[in-house]
């Protein structure tokens, strides 16, 4: 079985405690991997390391930083189908996503942020009425920590090391423990960076552990001025709570529980086959996954049989056999969590449209893609994210409805998508639903890194990308200089 370490200013370390985690295989439920169960001792460890590193790594140039994130990316690009592999065997994305979705977005991340360094850092130079000059800047915060989740965590951890160290900072990461190898693979590859170029390895460092140890004492340690959050919203909570004695900058990232709004007049089959992508790019596991599915009543029945007969050829198998559409879901947690929505559909009296027989994978975390309707609106099942192939459905009759059944999820609605034939009224839509992202006849509703938003309704506080997450890693100081 293969054993993980701790990476602490450059050296790979087990923990102080000498306690063990392991991590089960998604493809089998058989261990696979071992790694730290570090403590508080083992986050003071790192975060003196990063603190030495930050006094020289603030110091950089853009063009060193720049050079050192394109270097980055250029590994990982060379080692781009090994990274595919770890991913998907590490937490059951299939392998074809994982080598054409997650690592090229891995990869142009990385280089994106490097070439758009000097737009992120503007430096404004002004001259006042009596002749002062003002200057304003970005500058870093010190030793900032990361708390990253086991869903698509290849682009995740691009997103927020490309950011967090291209602003000046040193990093102290805390993986999940359902994604240990992914991350372990992205440290290797940054500290050997670090090292070809003779910069201070202590600027990144990744800390193994469980949540309610390390990461609740990232949240606690008083020298860490910003955390950043992605994952589940209950444990968000939980972050900010811990935070806010110290008054830290947080970043929540909390998922989604997004809406699809299908109207008479669109092509049923595109429709549908875009449906089903959607239900299975990514493993499920992005906040712009489509989980609540609105259908106008006059084309209800024959846009179903368009889905059943898509959902019923996909194939469920391991996450390495390239043939494989839905792989298994990460953990046993959430394989449990989505055995009990289908049971809960069922005892809330819900109509399932799709077979849901076992899986002929008789070990892993294995399930079918699964829809139901006829749930109430305030059913947990349509209010809360489920993560995996999940969809729950509704009717409505005039455009108005279909509004509010999109607008009525209590919390989490990050996105939403619009198929409708009429432009004019897809325009009134756009305007009355309560999304961050809406995509009108498409779900591709991001068009690049250096755009983002946040969803409405207690998703988080913060945003996942671009010029606003820089930001959240730095702090904006203005000078002002009198000559006499």
């Amino acid at each position: 079985m293969k054993q993980l370490m701790n990476w602490i200013g450059g050296q790979r370390l087990p923990s102080n405690t000498e306690k063990w985690l392991t991590r089960y295989s998604p493809n089998g439920a058989e261990p696979s991997v071992s790694f730290p169960q570090s403590d508080i001792i083992d986050v003071v460890l790192a975060f003196q390391s990063a603190q030495k590193a930050y006094l020289d790594w603030k110091k950089t140039t853009i063009e060193v930083r720049s050079n050192f994130l394109q270097t980055v990316a250029q590994k990982i690009e060379d080692r781009s189908e090994e990274l595919a592999k770890i991913q998907s065997q590490d937490q059951g994305m299939p392998i074809r996503f994982s080598r054409t979705e997650s690592l090229p977005r891995t990869v142009k991340i990385f280089r994106k942020t490097a070439e758009c360094l000097g737009d992120l850092m503007p430096q404004e130079n002004i001259k006042v009425d009596n002749g002062d000059s003002v200057q304003q800047r970005y500058c870093s915060i010190g030793v900032v920590g990361i708390l990253t989740p086991w869903s698509d965590p290849l682009v995740i951890l691009a997103r927020q090391i490309s950011a967090a160290m291209a602003a000046g900072n040193s990093i102290i990461l805390k993986p999940s423990e359902y994604a240990p190898d992914t991350a372990n693979s992205m440290a290797g590859i940054v500290t050997e960076t670090l090292q070809e170029m003779s910069l201070p390895t202590g600027v990144f460092n990744l800390v193994h552990g469980i949540g309610a140890e390390v990461g609740a004492a990232l949240a606690q340690h008083p020298g860490v001025p910003a955390l950043s959050f992605t994952g589940q919203i209950d444990n968000g909570r939980e972050v900010l709570r811990l935070s806010s004695e110290f008054l830290k900058k947080v970043n929540l990232q909390l998922g989604g529980k997004n809406s699809i709004l299908v109207f008479a007049g669109v092509d049923l089959e595109h429709v549908a086959e875009q449906i089903v992508q959607n239900q299975i790019r990514f493993h499920s596991q992005t906040c712009l996954h489509g989980a609540r599915l609105m259908v106008q009543d006059k084309i209800q029945s024959e846009f179903l049989e368009h889905l059943r007969a898509k959902f019923r050829n996909l194939r469920v198998g391991s996450s390495l056999d390239e043939a494989t559409d839905v792989g298994p879901l990460g953990n046993v947690d959430q394989f449990e969590k989505f055995n009990r929505a289908v049971s809960l559909a069922v005892r809330e009296k819900g109509k399932l449209h799709i077979d849901l027989s076992s899986s002929e994978t008789s070990k892993g975390y294995f399930v079918r893609p699964s829809m139901v309707s006829d749930l109430t609106q305030c059913s947990v099942l349509q209010q809360e994210e489920v993560i995996g192939p999940f969809l729950s459905l509704s009717s409505f009759k005039y455009q108005h409805e279909a509004v509010k059944l999109a607008n009525s999820v209590s919390t989490m609605q990050q996105a939403a998508f619009v198929f409708h034939p009429d432009r004019e009224k897809l325009e009134k839509i756009n305007f009355q639903l309560e999304a961050g992202r809406i995509g009108l006849n498409t779900f591709e509703v991001w068009p690049n890194e250096a755009w983002t938003s946040l969803g409405s309704k207690g998703l988080g506080i913060g945003v996942s990308s671009g010029q606003e997450l820089f930001e959240f890693y730095s702090s904006r100081r203005l000078t002002r200089q009198q000559f006499p």
